[in-house]
Order: structure tokens, then sequence, then C-alpha cells
């Protein structure tokens, strides 16, 4: 089917920090490659409440607030402006990207 699948690798020193590296992987891979892409979670990758709240911010809101920097983010977003003005329905390319 194409799809890059990702899942986080659970480790004994596995916390939101490790989480939301993985997390930040599979994100660049979809949004900024345009790869279509599976994160795949199970039970025992939820070992503490942040990385349940984590993924709930993203299912809700498409988003996980506080996720990247600004300094993080603007390198990312760069290629995707042009993309965001061909679309004609974006202001900017975060809003593409979230999209």
């Amino acid at each position: 089917l194409g799809y890059h699948f990702v899942t986080p690798a659970v480790t004994r020193d596995f916390g939101v920090e490790a989480f939301r590296t993985e997390l930040k992987a599979a994100i660049q891979t979809a949004g900024f490659e345009g790869e279509s892409t599976v994160l795949y979670l199970e039970d025992r990758h939820f070992t503490t409440d942040a990385i349940l709240e984590t993924v709930n911010s993203l299912l809700s809101s498409g988003e996980v607030p506080g996720l990247y920097t600004h300094e993080e983010l603007e390198p990312l977003l760069a290629p995707l402006k042009e993309k965001a003005m061909e679309a004609g329905v974006f202001r900017n390319a975060y809003e593409f990207f979230v999209h």
C-alpha cells in the first residue's frame, strides 16, 4: 500500500520525551516529506499520563502544543510555503501543514 509504518520502540527509559521525539519523526515524514504514514500505538506505549495527553491533543486538534520550538519549525515549514500559496486556501504554511 505504500504506507510508512511508525511505532515507537518502548525501552526501559521510555517516557514523554522519547515519545515526543518519535512523534516528531512521524510528523516530519507525513507532513513535511508528504509520505503516507501510519502511527501505530498500543497500550504499552502509554507509560505516562503525559503521553496519553499528547496523543489526545493530536487526535482532538490535529497538533501537539509545544512539540516544536519556533526555531525548529521555521526551517521545516519553509518548503511548504510555496505549496500553501499554490493551494490558495491557506493563510500560511503552518495552516497548510496541519490540514
